[in-house]
């Protein structure tokens, strides 16, 4: 997705101030970045906490929050967010005296890192979530109707204003009483980066109507099979290699049902090329031996990275990258 000059500024601000101070405790006013334009004054930051959240209140009025002190264990209850920051709340005023109020437009999902709630109540002011609920379980996701960037259905689940992209998938549905098992709307066509990270099922169906699928979008879920009923395209870094399943430390098994993209799979769960001529990536939670496909002739970047797999490789295999088992755990034997 591209971002504006002005989301950018927030960023870098972001990263500097992390680096610099280290903690949301502190107050901190940051100063403008060299080489951009400051019209905006979005690099002028201060760190505040006020009640429970911790935010970052940025010098154009809008507002993050960036942490959370309260109680952890909401499992049977709702967390609101704010959606407005009141200067005069605050134990100064900030940016030349400012006195009227921040708009909260963007969340960290690590603000909640701990935590278990059955229901987040999401800004109605969202406008950017950054990275993933990778330590938090969520119940279901909350956000008004009136809000103009995301929706969430009657599941929880969080998507994009039009319902296009799922952009968070509630880590455990338990909480909120679901007893099914994975859903998506049929207008959903992506699945971005981090979206089902730290989810509580153990197997999920994809639904064909999904051609593209995120960074680390299963990153340290309880996910041991994943069923693609179409067959969408993944984030790649480098090569061929793709990231999408990256820190999936459970996942044992890949299977693509659809023909028409450029994967395939085999019978042990391996993602391989559309002609399984080349070996993409092995699960991280297959630790048993397994046969490469006889047709395959490569191994590209990554495809055991972290593995503890054993796989057979034959003869006709006649590449193999430099980096396709770096960090391979001790159990890997080829």
């Amino acid at each position: 997705m591209k971002q504006s000059s002005k989301t950018l500024r927030k960023m870098l601000a972001i990263a500097l101030c992390v680096a610099t101070i280290g903690s949301a405790g502190m107050t901190t006013t940051l100063g403008s970045f060299v080489g951009f334009d400051t019209s905006v004054s979005a690099a002028n930051m201060v760190i505040v906490t006020h009640g429970d959240f911790t935010y970052y209140l940025y010098s154009d009025h809008t507002a993050e929050i960036v942490g959370y002190k309260g109680t952890k264990d909401l499992s049977t209850k709702s967390l609101g967010c704010p959606s407005v920051v009141y200067a005069k709340d605050l134990d100064q005023y900030y940016f030349n005296g400012y006195t009227g109020s921040y708009t909260v437009t963007g969340l960290h999902a690590s603000a909640f890192n701990g935590c278990k709630i059955r229901i987040l109540g999401l800004p109605n002011s969202l406008q950017f979530l950054f990275g993933g609920f990778l330590n938090a379980e969520i119940g279901c996701f909350s956000i008004a109707t009136t809000n103009s960037y995301f929706t969430s259905d009657t599941s929880g689940v969080l998507y994009n204003k039009s319902k296009t992209n799922l952009v968070a998938y509630p880590s455990n549905p338990s909480l909120y009483g679901a007893t099914s098992g994975f859903f998506l709307q049929n207008t959903c066509t992506e699945i971005n980066d981090w979206a089902l990270t730290n989810c509580k099922l153990t197997s999920i169906t994809v639904p064909s109507t999904v051609t593209y699928v995120g960074m680390g979008a299963f990153q340290k879920s309880s996910i041991q099979t994943i069923t693609f009923s179409g067959c969408p395209s993944f984030y790649q870094a480098t090569g061929e290699s793709v990231c999408s399943f990256d820190d999936a430390n459970n996942l044992s098994s890949i299977k693509i049902n659809g023909t028409s993209g450029k994967y395939s799979t085999d019978t042990y769960g391996m993602l391989y090329n559309k002609d399984k001529t080349k070996f993409i990536y092995c699960p991280l939670g297959r630790t048993s031996a397994f046969n490469v496909a006889d047709t395959c002739t490569e191994i590209v970047d990554w495809a055991f990275h972290n593995s503890s797999a054993k796989p057979v490789i034959y003869d006709n295999v006649t590449k193999i990258s430099s980096i396709a088992f770096d960090g391979v755990k001790s159990g890997f034997k080829p």
